[in-house]
């Protein structure tokens, strides 16, 4: 699992951290995250990472504050038409973890303002509940067909803001954003109910937990709740998979992080997968966000991350040796 999770980000590595080799090989927020973790505890090309955060912070903000979700960087620079707004709370989370790994303060520095700016405009812009707001079609969350996105979105925010002020404060720089992890917090207590009863998807019990909403013992109750429930919403894509493994550390439930890493991971190994695929679906081999599997990636960039958890946490099995 461990060599084709590596094989999957190498040939992802290019002149960018791809989305994968087929199609139009496009550097995507979402994908760069996770490239980039992975890196971390591989290749180490953390030159790489910092081109691509370069990249999308040359890109213009939509009138909304959020940056593009993709680039092109080859022929020449081109940015995407499509804006993201958890893609773009993604590059903040990119360019926190870079800071984190590297040490690379002067580059945190210089594209903190982009940072910031994506935070401020979500921080400005919440409806009368109190919970940041996003056009319905600019969320990604995932591939999942009638999911609800804006629970889940409030998880998104709040885990990247905590994400974000504890960079600020490895650089010892004046506190942001102070209360509005609360307010929002509170605001989406008042939405799902005090136990949770509106939560109808894996999606939305995951970020309710990255985002502090949740607690051990909710959070621990809200995802095996939805995680066993037939009728919930599950995951369609690695992409989501991954926060959902870290969920399931987060709440302590190794053993379930490692039931997920088997069935998803290990259920692409014995479909004979020698790279990990775009989308997977248990059970459904023929499952397509396109509409037709043969136009799916079968070497994507969002579906390396399990040599990430293999590599960062012990519990999985023996460590691999980093690269280098």
């Amino acid at each position: 699992m461990d060599r084709v999770g590596v094989n999957t980000l190498k040939n992802c590595m290019q002149r960018v951290f791809e989305d994968g080799p087929k199609r139009d090989r496009r550097l995507w927020i979402g994908d760069l995250r996770l490239e980039a973790l992975a890196d971390y505890y591989t290749f180490g090309q953390t030159d790489l990472v910092r081109r691509c955060l370069c990249l999308f912070a040359a890109a213009d903000r939509n009138e909304r504050g959020m940056l593009p979700g993709f680039v092109y960087e080859n022929p020449a620079f081109f940015p995407g038409n499509w804006f993201l707004t958890d893609y773009s709370l993604m590059y903040v989370c990119a360019l926190c973890d870079y800071e984190e790994y590297s040490g690379d303060g002067g580059t945190f520095l210089r594209l903190l303002p982009t940072a910031r700016a994506i935070l401020t405009s979500l921080v400005c812009c919440r409806d009368g509940d109190g919970m940041v707001t996003s056009p319905e079609e600019d969320i990604f969350i995932d591939w999942c067909e009638g999911l609800e996105k804006k629970i889940a979105l409030q998880g998104v925010f709040l885990y990247t803001l905590g994400i974000y002020r504890r960079a600020l404060s490895r650089r010892a720089l004046p506190e942001e954003f102070s209360g509005i992890a609360e307010d929002v917090r509170a605001a989406v207590r008042k939405k799902v109910g005090e136990d949770f009863v509106a939560v109808h998807s894996v999606h939305e019990a995951v970020w309710l937990t990255l985002g502090g909403i949740a607690g051990k013992t909710e959070a621990k109750a809200l995802l095996g709740r939805t995680l066993r429930d037939p009728q919930a919403k599950k995951p369609c894509t690695p992409y989501m998979w991954h926060y959902t493994l870290e969920a399931l550390i987060l709440a302590d439930e190794k053993q379930a992080a490692r039931d997920v890493l088997d069935r998803i991971w290990g259920g692409m190994l014995r479909q004979g997968g020698d790279t990990f695929f775009e989308a997977f679906v248990p059970g459904d081999p023929d499952f397509s966000p396109y509409g037709d599997r043969k136009v799916n990636s079968m070497c994507h960039a969002w579906s390396c991350t399990a040599t990430y958890f293999l590599r960062k946490y012990s519990f999985f099995s023996e460590k691999p040796p980093i690269f280098g």
